[in-house]
């Protein structure tokens, strides 16, 4: 280390971070799991009755939950105009991902999510390096041998 030269902490002479970007998201994954607050949304959305029934706000809960939602996808469309078109359809062209992730992750499952987002960036990296004209068809070959072997998606229940 020469003068004048700063490393953050975490950070090698480099510059670059030793743990890269998928163990902090796996962290922030963690509230929505393991906490008070994260188990009460978890269970309005699965019983909303019995969550009432102990006592829980839930159409408070469900505001809460739509509001913060809300307002990260407001702060998401403001990060995202200065270096993108911003019009009224500039959400359309990832609905056909989301759609393809949530079947194959299974319906209901955050892992399942992250698990098929994964697999998904991936088979479409690897699909545009190696055959760019069909890189999209990927992605709906992997939905269809899911649905083929597993109807109800990677981490879905049946029923």
């Amino acid at each position: 280390m020469g003068l004048g030269q700063l490393h953050p902490p975490g950070a090698d002479a480099a510059g670059t971070r030793r743990f890269g970007p998928v163990p902090r998201r796996a962290v922030s994954r963690l509230p929505p799991l393991r906490t008070r607050v994260g188990i009460i949304i978890r269970s309005t959305v699965s019983d909303a009755q019995m969550v009432s029934a102990l006592g829980i706000n839930t159409p408070l809960v469900s505001l809460g939950v739509f509001g913060s939602g809300s307002a990260l996808a407001a702060l998401a469309g403001v990060i995202a105009a200065p270096f993108v078109q911003a019009d009224l359809s500039m959400g359309v062209g990832i609905l056909v991902d989301l759609f393809v992730v949530i079947v194959i992750g299974g319906f209901g499952s955050l892992l399942g999510a992250l698990l098929a987002a994964l697999m998904i960036g991936e088979l479409q990296s690897f699909g545009i390096l190696w055959f760019p004209e069909f890189a999209m068809v990927f992605e709906f070959l992997l939905m269809a041998a899911v649905l083929i072997l597993r109807p109800q998606g990677l981490f879905g229940e049946k029923g």
